[in-house]
């Protein structure tokens, strides 16, 4: 008599299909049918045939408006589209794994429905990813047209990409295989994308890389700066966990964060020794030479107080597991 093997979820969710899509896209609705339309119409004009790829949406909770815009946008749509419904609002990480947990395709793309993708996202994303084993970020750019609305500085600044990494929902690349070895992002809600890529790290083949031509756009947020601030200062630490592991690894921290903190060590150390200013020297030449986020050496020393204000709050931000990298002052 044959035996029977009982099949684990894991060797379920690793198995993919016969004629399976090349990328599934992973939406989470956050209840506003405005921005999920502009975000399903910029999906249904992706490069990409048809059949290379399908859209997830998980209804967390959505109303009724957002319910009437996927059932019309179903029987429309080049791609397939397929839903998840939580009739009451699911934790984020745990609708987030429900999304890619109902994905059939080998490769993930995550979006978030405030955020429109450019027309050759989603093949940038899966092109760096077929290559190699990538956990990827993708570049977020200010929606043309909304440039002047926060301020020449800050668009440089965020708009600036390739420098910082902004591992975030709203422009990830991942495979299947290495967010089931990682464990999704439930088995540790409250560490969030960056824990999750963490673990992806140091449990898979798997490197970071930045796409630099998976443009995403967003719109500018019109809350004042004051309130900005005071939401990104006062976002909750992570776990120590995911804290030691986060400072530890590096994968979040660039040249400029620990020229930053020197200059900042100058600045406080000058009351008691003045030579200490010197610490500051490999910021200065950092911001005035290497990346300067102006042109002309007049408007480059100019912006300086501005900047290092910013790469403080991005060192603040990459210490809290969130980083401001993810647009927490932009978007």
């Amino acid at each position: 008599m044959p035996s029977t093997r009982m099949t684990s979820e894991s060797e379920t969710l690793t198995q993919v299909p016969p004629g399976a899509p090349r990328v599934s896209v992973c939406v989470v609705a956050d209840g506003d049918p405005t921005h999920l339309s502009k975000l399903l119409a910029a999906l249904d004009s992706q490069s990409l045939g048809s059949d290379e790829y399908e859209i997830i949406v998980v209804e967390n909770g959505s109303s009724d408006s957002t319910r009437s815009l996927l059932s019309d946008f179903a029987s429309k749509s080049r791609a397939a589209l397929r839903i998840v419904r939580n009739d009451s609002p699911a934790e984020m990480a745990t609708a987030l794994d429900q999304a890619w947990k109902a994905a059939l395709a080998p490769l993930m793309a995550f979006i978030e429905p405030r955020f429109t993708p450019a027309s050759g996202w989603l093949f940038a994303g899966i092109e760096r990813l077929q290559r190699r084993p990538h956990v990827g970020y993708g570049l977020l750019l200010t929606q043309p047209g909304q440039e002047d609305r926060s301020g020449f500085l800050w668009n440089r600044y965020f708009d600036d990409s390739w420098q910082r990494r902004r591992f975030t929902t709203a422009n990830l690349f991942c495979r299947r295989a290495d967010l089931i070895a990682a464990g999704g992002w439930s088995s540790n809600i409250a560490g969030g994308t960056i824990d999750l890529v963490s673990r992806i790290v140091a449990n898979t083949e798997a490197t970071p890389a930045f796409i630099r031509n998976a443009v995403v756009y967003h719109d500018i947020d019109d809350t004042p700066l004051k309130k900005r601030l005071v939401r990104t200062l006062t976002q909750p630490f992570p776990p120590a966990s995911v804290s030691r592991r986060v400072l530890a690894g590096g994968l979040f921290w660039q040249t400029v964060d620990w020229q930053a903190l020197l200059a900042l060590l100058g600045l406080v150390g000058i009351l008691r020794d003045r030579r200490l200013i010197f610490l500051a020297v490999p910021w200065l030449h950092h911001r005035t030479c290497v990346l300067p986020l102006c042109d002309g050496p007049k408007r480059r020393w100019a912006v300086l107080p501005g900047v290092f204000v910013m790469d403080l709050l991005a060192v603040v931000g990459a210490a809290r597991g969130a980083s401001a990298r993810s647009g927490q002052l932009v978007l």
